[in-house]
C-alpha cells in the first residue's frame, strides 16, 4: 500500500503535461489551483479547490499526495490535510485543532513524523506528530516564546516562521517579537521533544520574518521585516549556531516601516541567487551571492506589477518567478535570467483572492 500511495503521489505531482505542472494558493476562501507551463511562462485560470475560511500558508507532504494547510474559522483554527486526487481535486483528509490559533507558517521534518508551527498570534510554536500514512498524531508540545523589542509590533513575542535543518535534530523559528532566532534541538522520543538550545539576536527593531538556506546549509538569509533589510549569517550544522555576517537594504535605504515591510525570502534552486519581498515598495529585491563569504550584493529591485507581494515561489524548473500580490488580488510570471538572476516580466498575470502562499513543486 505504501508503493501504491508513493506512486499515486509521484504521478499527481508530476507535469501534467510535458512542461506543464501544478500550482497552489492560499487566499481568501481556502486553497486555489492553477496550471503553469513552463514552456510559455503561464498561468492559467486558478480555481477554488478547497473551500473554507481563509488559511496563511501551504506545505507538501515529501511522499503521500497530500497537502498541509493552515486554516481559520469562526470559532476554530489550526491546520488540515488535504488529499490530492488529481489537478486541482483535494478532498480534506484530516484537521486538527489548536488552542494556539491559526499558525503564521508550518514545516514538516524530513522523514514527515513531525510538523511544526509558528504562532505569531500567541507566543507560541507548537509541534504536531504525523502518522505514516500523513495525518495528525497528536499534539506533542506548545512552546511558549516571551520577548520584545523597540517597535511598536514588538509588544510581544511573534513567532514568524518554522523550519527543521536538513538532519531534522534541529528546529529553528524567528521571533519577529523578540529579533531572535530560536534554536531547538529535537529528540523525537522525549514526551516534550523542544528544548530550547540557544537564541541567535539580530538588531533591535529588525523583526526577523522568514529565513531561507544556502543550497549547501553553510549560510542562512532572513528577511527583516521592519527594518527592511537581510541578514546573512554563517550556519554551522553541528551545532546549529548562526554567525552574523552582513546586514544589507533590501528596499531603497530612504524608507522606512511606515513605507516598507520585507516580506519572504528565497534562495534559487541554483544556490546563486537571493530573493526577497518589498510589501510597499511594491518590488522584488534580487541579490547575487558569493559562494565563499555567503555575503550578497543587489542586482536589482523589479516592480511586481501588483501590490503587497506578501510571497512567491520559482517553477519547478527554476527558470520562472510566480509573485503573489495579497491586495491586488494576483500572481505575476517573471522570467529569471540564469546568469545575473535579474527578473523580466513575462506579461502573464492571473487573478487570486488575496493569494497569500504560492506553492509549487520547488518547495
Amino acid at each position: 500500500m505504501k508503493l501504491l500511495a508513493a506512486l499515486l503521489s509521484l504521478f499527481l505531482t508530476l507535469p501534467l503535461m510535458a512542461n506543464t505542472s501544478s500550482v497552489w494558493f492560499a487566499g481568501q476562501g481556502g486553497v486555489y489551483h492553477a496550471e503553469f507551463d513552463s514552456a510559455r511562462g503561464s498561468l492559467s485560470e486558478a480555481k477554488l479547490a478547497a473551500e473554507f475560511g481563509s488559511g496563511s500558508w501551504l506545505e507538501f507532504h515529501p511522499s503521500e499526495p497530500i497537502i498541509y494547510s493552515s486554516w481559520r474559522t469562526k470559532g476554530a483554527s489550526g491546520i488540515m490535510a488535504l488529499k490530492i486526487l488529481g489537478p486541482g481535486e483535494t478532498e480534506e483528509f484530516d484537521q486538527i485543532e489548536l488552542s494556539t490559533g491559526a499558525p503564521s507558517h508550518l514545516r514538516l521534518n524530513p522523514d514527515a513524523t513531525f510538523v511544526a508551527t509558528a504562532h505569531y498570534g500567541s507566543e507560541a510554536t507548537a509541534l504536531v506528530s504525523l502518522r505514516p500514512d500523513g495525518s495528525f498524531g497528536e499534539l506533542k508540545q506548545i512552546f511558549r516564546h516571551e520577548g520584545s523589542g523597540p517597535h511598536r509590533n514588538q509588544s510581544q513575542s511573534r513567532p514568524h516562521w518554522a523550519g527543521f535543518d536538513s538532519s531534522g535534530r534541529m528546529l529553528h523559528v524567528t521571533d519577529l517579537g523578540s529579533d531572535e532566532i530560536w534554536t531547538f534541538l529535537v529528540d523525537a522520543n522525549a514526551e516534550s521533544p523542544l528544548t530550547l538550545a540557544h537564541k541567535t539576536p539580530l538588531p533591535p527593531g529588525s523583526g526577523p520574518r522568514h529565513l531561507s538556506f544556502g543550497a549547501d546549509e553553510k549560510f542562512a538569509y532572513v528577511s527583516d521585516e521592519l527594518s527592511h533589510h537581510i541578514s546573512v549569517f554563517a550556519y554551522d550544522r553541528a551545532s546549529g549556531r548562526f554567525t552574523t555576517l552582513q546586514h544589507i537594504d533590501a528596499a531603497p535605504a530612504e524608507l522606512d516601516e511606515l513605507t516598507n515591510n520585507v516580506s519572504e525570502i528565497r534562495v534559487h534552486p541554483s544556490g546563486r541567487f537571493v530573493y526577497t519581498g518589498n510589501r510597499g515598495h511594491d518590488s522584488i529585491a534580487v541579490f547575487t551571492i558569493d559562494d565563499q563569504t555567503g555575503k550578497i550584493a543587489v542586482v536589482e529591485r523589479e516592480p511586481v506589477r501588483g501590490v503587497w507581494p506578501r510571497n512567491f515561489n520559482f517553477s519547478p524548473d527554476g527558470k520562472w518567478l510566480l509573485v503573489a500580490g495579497q491586495y491586488s488580488g494576483t500572481v505575476a510570471v517573471f522570467a529569471i535570467d540564469p546568469e545575473t538572476g535579474a527578473l523580466r516580466y513575462n506579461r502573464q498575470i492571473i487573478n487570486v483572492p488575496s493569494p497569500v502562499r504560492v506553492l509549487t513543486q520547488s518547495d
